[in-house]
């Protein structure tokens, strides 16, 4: 996966309008880079990774009429800091109705010493959840914003700078984001999001939830324990937006992210990737199977409840042909060492996809009871030597492939068929008891 992945996404107002977002992964340090394509949108950043472990905020700043980000140190420490991985949304003023119910509502607000009260412009029929993000930097320090006494109202917002007291005199404008979904999850153009909310102090443990922790300023003494706070939680991505919302401590803090639980996810295989990362995308993801080497390889994380990796992309006008990581875009197979792997590893099944989208899918117990080729007998699919190229195969009467009595799969020259003609599949969305469209074949 690329550092930074730009993806633009439509989100449907309640005027029927279209309003355009964007959602970008990048790194960040303590200069200054400009922000493209924010379009006069106001920009939300999620907890930075800790990289570095020195404390400090995301901060954001407009410079006529370009939005700029950095990580900022609070002013006690020396201010230079690392790259920290980071996300940002860029979302539009206003109120707006996705077409699952999710609701998104986007404002902003100047703050100064002391808290200032917040009301929404319209009730939310229920509690939403609430995120801040400063938008400008007036005073040319470190700032925090918090929230407490959340409603369907509105909120109670308070700014904050380190503790040991600098002059932060002026006001600095602060944008929220407030959203209810009503399963506390959805999807925005294709991506999927998850609301939560947790209870987080400042332990940095492996098992904390989404590797966060509240981090404390350390200008006026060294301590660093932190009460326990509830903590907004927007899984959106790869990265995690997270806001507190009770305020207990009033310590200076900011959610950071563990540096390792931000790392590409990896697993041994793309079944488990799906289940550690529920919001992972399809894409390109280093899984080892068991017994197995390191294997890059294709993951669709969406169709069947996904999971699924790719070993072949395939059509009756192609030859198989080997590649070390195989494409849903360009035509080839996986090498015989690492379908081996994968055969040997599976766990639920095989999928089938025609180039409409339609699957057929076979589970785990027919593929390895096939009466005349049972998957595991496979070895290569390149150099596969059986009749027809056929990868599975199973028939009621003898082994022929005649007589309308049996079931295949076949990858070869000339070939990319399914047949289904004894039922084996367990989902079989083909016109028919068979296809010669088939484009891609996944394993899980």
């Amino acid at each position: 996966m690329m550092l930074k992945n730009t993806l633009y996404l439509s989100i449907i107002a309640c005027s029927s309008a279209f309003a355009a977002n964007e959602y970008v992964e990048l790194n960040v340090n303590d200069a200054w880079t400009p922000l493209n394509h924010t379009q006069g949108n106001f920009v939300f950043a999620s907890a930075a990774t800790d990289a570095e472990i020195d404390a400090g905020v995301v901060a954001l700043k407009n410079t006529a009429g370009t939005v700029e980000i950095a990580f900022k140190e609070w002013p006690y420490l020396d201010g230079a800091h690392a790259d920290e991985k980071v996300s940002i949304l860029s979302l539009p003023s206003g109120r707006q109705v996705l077409a699952d119910g999710t609701i998104l509502e986007v404002g902003s607000f100047e703050i100064g010493n002391g808290e200032t009260q917040i009301s929404f412009a319209e009730k939310f029929e229920h509690t939403p959840h609430i995120f801040l993000t400063g938008q400008s930097y007036n005073n040319t320090e470190a700032y925090t914003a918090r929230i407490h006494g959340v409603s369907q109202h509105g909120f109670t917002a308070l700014k904050q700078g380190q503790e040991k007291t600098v002059n932060a005199a002026l006001k600095e404008t602060v944008a929220y984001l407030a959203i209810y979904a009503p399963n506390n999850s959805g999807t925005i153009n294709g991506y999927n999001f998850q609301l939560d909310q947790i209870k987080l102090d400042h332990s940095s443990s492996a098992n904390a939830p989404y590797g966060l922790y509240l981090q404390e300023d350390q200008s006026k003494d060294s301590e660093v324990a932190h009460i326990i706070e509830h903590v907004n939680i927007l899984n959106f991505g790869k990265r995690v937006f997270a806001q507190d919302i009770t305020a207990f401590g009033r310590d200076p803090i900011v959610p950071r992210m563990r540096n390792d639980f931000a790392q590409e996810p990896t697993g041994k295989s793309c079944a488990e990737i799906k289940t550690l990362y529920p919001l992972a995308p399809s894409d390109y993801y280093s899984i080892t199977p068991s017994g197995s080497k390191t294997i890059k390889a294709f993951c669709d994380m969406e169709k069947e409840s996904g999971g699924w990796t790719l070993f072949a992309s395939h059509n009756t006008s192609a030859t198989p042909t080997e590649a070390d990581v195989v494409s849903p875009d360009t035509l080839s197979v996986m090498t015989d060492a690492n379908w081996q792997a994968l055969r040997d590893t599976m766990e639920y099944g095989m999928m089938v996809v025609d180039s409409t989208g339609k699957v057929g899918i076979i589970e785990k117990d027919a593929l390895l009871n096939g009466s005349c080729i049972p998957l595991n007998q496979t070895e290569s699919i390149a150099y596969n030597t059986a009749p027809y190229g056929r990868i599975w195969h199973t028939e009621r009467s003898g082994c022929g492939g005649s007589g309308g009595d049996y079931s295949e799969i076949i990858i070869n020259k000339g070939w990319s068929h399914a047949y289904n003609f004894t039922g084996a599949f367990s989902k079989w969305q083909f016109s028919g008891g068979y296809t010669a469209g088939i484009v891609a074949y996944y394993i899980k």
